[in-house]
């Protein structure tokens, strides 16, 4: 299942606030990323000055399955709406496919579109959430984030406007 919720903000720090940590389950493994249109490995480069700030927490429920929950804070500067959100596996400069699949307005095998786009203010604040992720994935994002990255594209740059490889707070 996933849920989205849209909150505009004053302020990117409000995504990294120790009220926002402090809730995380006890149980959740915490990760992070600094994303920015810098990090996009396309050709042409991205010129969007984009960037923002991620967090996350894994949680194991079962040998099965895992959620991760995520919190952006965004500056898209392109202007233009969010098509979509996702996890994928590949290291810093290299890109790889989606693994986990938070917001998407395209249809992929097996997932229904999302229906809309996420509109975008100056700041922008989303919580998504996957409550079906395997188990064995999570525990290898969990082992190994750098071999990850957090990727949310836009209207206006199809491939991605923002990435950031993921980080676990013991890096």
């Amino acid at each position: 299942m996933r849920r989205l919720l849209l909150v505009p903000v004053a302020s990117l720090a409000l995504v990294f606030s120790s009220a926002a940590v402090a809730a995380a389950d006890d149980d959740a493994v915490r990760i992070f990323s600094f994303l920015s249109s810098r990090q996009e490995v396309q050709d042409p480069p991205v010129d969007a000055r984009s960037f923002g700030f991620a967090r996350g927490e894994v949680t194991f429920h079962d040998d099965e399955t895992a959620s991760i929950q995520v919190h952006l804070g965004l500056r898209i500067r392109s202007g233009t709406d969010i098509t979509r959100f996702h996890i994928h596996r590949g290291g810093f400069g290299s890109n790889g496919p989606i693994v986990v699949n938070f917001f998407d307005t395209v249809p992929t095998p097996g997932r229904e579109p999302d229906p809309d786009t996420i509109p975008v203010r100056k700041f922008t604040r989303l919580s998504f959430s996957v409550d079906d992720v395997p188990a064995e994935l999570a525990a290898e994002i969990v082992a190994f984030p750098k071999d990850f990255y957090f990727n949310v594209h836009t209207q206006a740059f199809a491939a991605g406007e923002v990435r950031g490889q993921l980080l676990s707070f013991d890096d």
